[in-house]
């Protein structure tokens, strides 16, 4: 019997030496500091909540419904999980993406379009006709050059 009492004993310093210290405690919610007594500080707890849950409940209450969201362009009308409608927007932003590349890469060329007569040949801006102009005389000029070498 002496040594069951040990043993008890032994087991009661063990669990002792393993609980939590009072700041701990205090720092878990657990115990309140100050010297009010347990029932005003249960009282003062048990109104922190339910200040908390009324707070939550009117944050609710004022949130808009599903089908605001959607009229307003906020939210997608789709069946899918609000969790996968960002993936989702995603994945069909890069296939418009693809597809449009894909066809930019396949259209004909200006020189193609204005050979088949689907655009008109654009007409000379003013300093290119000038250069041309400025082309052809120096080729007289040095046509007249080679002419009097002769």
């Amino acid at each position: 019997m002496l040594w069951k009492k040990n043993q008890k004993r032994d087991k009661l310093k063990k669990t002792i030496a393993k609980r939590s210290d009072e700041q701990a405690l205090k720092d878990r919610g657990i115990l309140t500091s100050g010297n009010i007594s347990s029932n005003i500080q249960q009282a003062s707890k048990a109104l922190e909540n339910a200040k908390r849950r009324d707070s939550l409940k009117r944050a609710l209450e004022g949130r808009p419904e599903a089908e605001d969201l959607v009229d307003r362009g906020i939210k997608e009308k789709t069946k899918i999980s609000n969790s996968l409608q960002p993936a989702m927007k995603d994945l069909e932003h890069a296939q418009t993406t693809d597809k449009l590349n894909q066809n930019l890469r396949r259209r004909s060329s200006k020189a193609e379009l204005q050979k088949k007569g689907y655009l008109e040949k654009e007409k000379e801006t003013k300093n290119e006709s000038v250069k041309k102009e400025n082309k052809n005389a120096e080729k007289t000029n040095v046509n007249v050059e080679k002419a009097n070498d002769k």
